[in-house]
């Protein structure tokens, strides 16, 4: 929220820092991108707009690597579902907001 970044900055601030990182946004400043939002919110605090590389992944491991991956894909999933399960029934607006 806006208080609580302004506190960060101030904070920042304060300590001499000249750069305030706000992490990242899409790299697509279209308005009609459905993270549009994120970006205007963050914007709206002054900051220019720095384009990255991107990530990328190293990988010393293929067989861990794989494992991670597929174990992050089943949790975010039966998360979902489990979601799905606990709020089943309920008018929508009244769900829990996350498992």
């Amino acid at each position: 929220n806006y208080l609580l970044q302004w506190e960060m900055i101030k904070w920042a601030l304060e300590r001499g820092c000249d750069i305030y990182d706000f992490r990242g946004v899409s790299g697509d400043t279209d308005e009609n991108n459905p993270l549009y939002g994120l970006y205007r919110f963050k914007k709206g605090f002054g900051g220019k707009f720095t384009e990255f590389i991107g990530e990328l992944d190293y990988v010393f491991n293929p067989f861990i690597y794989f494992t991670i991956e597929k174990a992050e894909h089943l949790f975010r999933e039966a998360r979902r579902m489990l979601f799905v399960i606990k709020n089943r029934g309920k008018p929508p607006g009244e769900e829990e907001a996350s498992v």
